[in-house]
Order: C-alpha cells, then sequence, then structure tokens
C-alpha cells in the first residue's frame, strides 16, 4: 500500500505538532512556576529560621547584670500644660562606662510626706566590651498625678530631689446640671 497524504491529514499533523508543541511549552512554564514557588517557600522558610535565630541572639545579649543604683547628677521635673496635669521627671547623670544603661526599678508616693521616691538602678550587658570612659545619659520617666490636690511636692531619685508645685487640685471633677 502506497502512503497517502491528503492535504487535510497534512493540516491534521500540523495541528497535532503545533497542540504538542504548545504543551511542551505549557508544561515547561507550569514546571518553571512550581521551582519557583518551592524556590520562594525555601527562601521564606530559611528568612524565618534566620530570623528567629537573631531574635534569639537578641535576647541572650540582653541579658543584663544589675551593677548598684545609678548615679545621679540633676533631677529636674517637666510639668506639661495640661489638665489633668501630666508630668516627667527628667534625671541625668554619667556612668563609668558606654555600655551601663539606666533602668527605672520602681516609684512609690508616700502622702503624708507629699514625696514621690523613685529607685532608678544601673545595668550592663553580659560578656559586653565596654569603653571605660564616662558616659552623660538621660532618662525620663513619666510621673502619675492624678487625684493629686494642689500643693507642693517632692521626687527623690536616689537621694537627688527636686520639688513642683500644683496650683490647683489635678482632678476632673464633673458636675451635674440639677436644673
Amino acid at each position: 500500500m502506497e502512503n497517502f497524504q491528503t492535504p487535510q491529514s497534512n493540516n491534521i499533523k500540523k495541528q497535532k505538532t503545533r497542540l504538542l508543541v504548545i504543551l511542551g511549552i505549557l508544561l515547561t512554564i507550569f514546571v518553571v512556576l512550581v521551582f519557583l514557588v518551592t524556590s520562594t517557600t525555601r527562601q521564606e522558610k530559611r528568612a524565618q529560621r534566620q530570623a528567629e535565630q537573631d531574635l534569639l541572639n537578641i535576647e541572650n545579649a540582653r541579658e543584663m547584670i544589675d551593677s548598684g543604683l545609678a548615679p545621679v547628677g540633676l533631677v529636674n521635673i517637666e510639668l506639661m500644660e495640661s489638665f489633668p496635669v501630666q508630668a516627667r521627671v527628667v534625671v541625668t547623670g554619667s556612668m563609668a562606662d558606654n555600655c551601663t544603661t539606666p533602668t527605672v526599678r520602681g516609684i512609690d508616693f508616700d502622702e503624708e510626706k507629699g514625696q514621690f521616691d523613685i529607685e532608678l538602678g544601673s545595668e550592663y550587658p553580659i560578656d559586653a566590651a565596654c569603653l571605660t570612659e564616662t558616659t552623660p545619659y538621660s532618662q525620663f520617666i513619666p510621673l502619675d498625678l492624678t487625684g493629686l490636690v494642689a500643693g507642693t511636692y517632692t521626687v527623690d531619685v536616689n537621694g537627688t530631689t527636686a520639688t513642683f508645685t500644683l496650683d490647683i487640685d489635678n482632678e476632673i471633677s464633673y458636675e451635674l446640671d440639677k436644673g
């Protein structure tokens, strides 16, 4: 038998060939996309593991050693122009090296004396390589004055004191209109 091809069968073969080429291209694109997606996922997981390790390193680096009370040079009280009055204590001083930092350990208020007692500690990181040069610091400590009556108050930070005066009671009172 003679192998005779009609123009119609040639068209069918061409269409089949085109279809196979298109399917091959689509399959290649699919494989490339799958590779890119899985590659991106691996990179994201690697980046996430690195970020977790970095956080762990930071937390370990934050282990601090208590080095006693912070040396206090000056205490100032800043009263904000608001009502109720808000305040912050500005403490300045110098540390013996560039690694030691001040940290607020506690704030107590003695109502009888009208005095805020603030304990300002100092601490430095474990295994830190520090320069032993005097390093100035400023620490800003918010002070809650809510409900205080008009009067003069003292703030004591590690034995260094400053005073401030409230000219009016520092509380909001609500009066109901009885009319």
